[in-house]
């Protein structure tokens, strides 16, 4: 199995599961996560590594010599190659910091696009996180397997840290500016009502609340391994999740919830996409305007009670729904049937 980078998009779809493959009997064989270049053949090579596969995983499609690899290590050892992605390409907003290599009006980003869709048409399968995505590639591959984000209770260790102040919270990366600056007016309007609360951001520069007295920005970059202790350092009293109503959020899993939710804080989402997996009132709130947003900010900020029943019941929700060590078969079902359909 091969991840494209080492953060949470390695972890989560590559890392993970492959610990938990190994758990149930599977021989899992992974590129080094450090590793800047991986030769072709030798020691700790392309070659050495897929010798004796019954499959081989690549993540994310970027890259002509991506392509080659793939066709190369299939034919050679005649086995199928599965794809692995998470985002929608056709739909990356204008001020992302990752537009400048999906801009399908650069020439550079029209490359990008068409070395993505011959990936995704020679591959044997695709696997993505959601059914958004699966609509999304499902001209270019007839044999697209959904593969959800789920958590491995071993990783959630960490305990959140109370803050001095009543603290609302995002934390995200630079690609997600939109979502966060679609609720600036009511997060305005409850730190106006409310000053003795504060809102911190972790991980976009939120210019639009840059300043204001009550709203702290943090632009440290976590590494992934220390991402649960990080966010539960943050002392999030409430976390939110604003997402724009476009193809690329749609085809999002619900992470975030589920991050949040791990150490019980309670959560406030957009009512889309993945996230209308959250019960409303029960784990979690779903906000569709700006009067809904305020509405439950201020009822989760004024009870104690409800904060810590939503956060124990949202965690509890993950633990059942969302363990990776329950749901592991489904990917080890997916490629054993990719396997056997390679084949007939």
């Amino acid at each position: 199995m091969s991840h494209s980078e080492d953060s949470a998009v390695g972890y989560y779809r590559v890392w993970q599961p492959a610990k938990y493959l190994e758990k149930i009997g599977w021989k899992v064989i992974q590129t080094d996560r450090k590793a800047k270049l991986i030769p072709i053949e030798g020691k700790n090579s392309w070659s050495s590594m897929t010798k004796g596969a019954d499959l081989f995983v690549l993540q994310r499609p970027e890259q002509a010599e991506s392509v080659a690899l793939g066709l190369a290590l299939r034919d050679h050892f005649n086995i199928p190659y599965v794809l692995e992605i998470d985002d929608n390409i056709y739909d990356v907003a204008s001020n992302s910091v990752a537009f400048k290599f999906w801009n399908p009006n650069t020439l550079e980003g029209q490359s990008r696009i068409e070395i993505a869709e011959m990936m995704m048409q020679d591959a044997d399968a695709l696997t993505v996180t959601t059914e958004g995505l699966k609509e999304a590639y499902s001209k270019l591959n007839k044999n697209i397997y959904v593969l959800p984000n789920y958590q491995d209770l071993d990783f959630w260790k960490a305990k959140t840290k109370p803050s001095e102040h009543l603290t609302i919270g995002w934390a995200g990366s630079a690609t997600h500016y939109d979502d966060l600056k679609m609720i600036w007016r009511p997060i305005k309007k409850f730190l106006r009502n409310n000053k003795n609360a504060r809102f911190k951001v972790v991980g976009v520069n939120a210019d639009f609340l840059k300043d204001h007295p009550q709203v702290e920005i943090d632009m440290n970059w976590v590494y992934i391994d220390n991402y649960p202790e990080a966010l539960a350092s943050y002392g999030f009293d409430i976390g939110l999740i604003p997402i724009v109503n476009r193809d690329f959020n749609l085809g999002k899993s619900n992470i975030k919830w589920q991050e949040y939710s791990m150490l019980e804080i309670p959560t406030i989402a957009s009512n889309l996409g993945e996230y209308k997996a959250i019960e409303h009132g029960v784990t979690g709130f779903l906000a569709n305007d700006d009067t809904m947003w305020l509405h439950y900010l201020e009822k989760l900020a004024d009870s104690p009670e409800l904060r810590k029943t939503i956060g124990e019941q949202s965690k509890q929700k993950i633990i059942n729904d969302y363990n990776i060590e329950k749901r592991i078969h489904d990917r080890d079902n997916t490629y054993r049937t990719i396997i056997d359909n390679f084949k007939s």
